[in-house]
């Protein structure tokens, strides 16, 4: 035990005997810890000094980034896109880095009636570095086209009247898709004018009828050959002995429809389904659901049409005869008058 506490003893004295380190080794680390902060300060400042550049002189905006869709859905046609992001664009340039931009443009998509759901909103490079934002999201469809005076607007299936405003000039474009297939339709004739702000019904009995056939035309064959919907006669309000309802086709013709689906007093004519199979009879036979006549009239048991000789070849139509001829004395029996 005495031999132990005499080692311990020796080794406390070895060590406290033992010389400081040389005062050149603490001016070496010193000096390195110098370099390094002198290192990383000037990597820092070379970093601000190159995103400045970058910012301010690479990819500088010269004008408001422009906004893209990745994706339309079928019915969108290019006009109503280019209109529709030209609406989200930004007021003014800014910066490939600014991410306030990208967040003002989603409150804005959010906040617009167009928008359903939004999945991403990115700066990419267009001509330049970060010039557009793209847009990924998903879009409240129009079931129609309403004319208002001059007017044109987009409502959806229940009746809500959509941002964009289009005029005559716009329609084809509007219409006819690329490849030649109708649409959308007009809706023309409404009595009352549209709500002020967009995503508010629009209301009116004549409006909700049309939209209504509009849902029932859908997947039919003969939905193609419709491009307008005349309500200007609707409840009778212009004329209590004709058509209600007038369905316009693409080679200006028409065809009498009558009164709205769900009318209580439908037994007045022939039922909307037997109208159905009377257009489905007709462009079956003829081509075309208005038997290539100025008009036909699908209200009554016979179709009847003004004259038994016309045959319009698809111009502009010619003025209308006075006399009616049920269209199944034109020809034989297979003419599609509901029999």
């Amino acid at each position: 035990m005495a031999r132990t506490r005499k080692a311990r003893a020796e080794a406390d004295e070895d060590f406290d005997d033992a010389p400081p380190q040389p005062a050149r080794h603490r001016g070496r680390v010193v000096l390195q810890l110098l370099v390094a902060a002198v290192f990383f300060g000037g990597c820092g400042v070379a970093f601000s000094a190159i995103r400045g550049y970058v910012q301010d002189d690479v990819v500088a905006q010269v004008e408001p980034p422009a906004v893209v869709f990745k994706s339309k859905p079928a019915w969108m046609t290019d006009l109503v896109a280019k209109q529709l992001a030209a609406s989200f664009q930004p007021a003014k340039p800014s910066s490939v880095f600014d991410r306030d931009v990208l967040v003002e443009t989603h409150k804005r998509l959010r906040a617009n009636p167009w928008i359903g759901a939004i999945r991403g909103v990115r700066r990419v490079y267009g001509d330049g570095p970060g010039d557009t934002i793209e847009v990924d999201c998903d879009f409240r469809a129009p079931m129609a086209i309403v004319q208002s005076g001059q007017d044109y607007w987009f409502v959806d299936g229940g009746g809500i009247k959509l941002p964009e405003r289009f005029t005559a000039n716009d329609l084809p474009k509007l219409i006819y898709a690329s490849d030649g297939s109708t649409n959308l339709r007009v809706i023309e004739g409404v009595r009352r004018p549209p709500p002020k702000a967009a995503g508010q019904h629009w209301q009116g009995e004549d409006l909700a009828a049309a939209l209504e056939l509009v849902r029932h035309f859908y997947g039919q064959p003969f939905v193609n050959e419709v491009i307008r919907i005349d309500v200007s006669n609707f409840a009778g309000r212009v004329d209590a002995r004709e058509a209600q309802i007038v369905l316009k086709t693409r080679y200006r013709t028409e065809v009498r429809w009558g009164r709205p689906w769900n009318s209580t007093d439908a037994f007045i004519e022939v039922p909307p389904e037997r109208k159905m199979q009377y257009m489905r009879n007709v462009l079956a036979e003829f081509g075309r659901i208005d038997a290539r006549q100025p008009w036909i009239d699908i209200r009554f048991d016979r179709i009847t049409y003004p004259s038994p000789n016309y045959q319009d070849p698809g111009r502009p139509q010619p003025p209308l005869h006075t006399d009616k001829v049920p269209l199944s004395d034109r020809r034989s029996t297979r003419t599609g008058t509901g029999r």
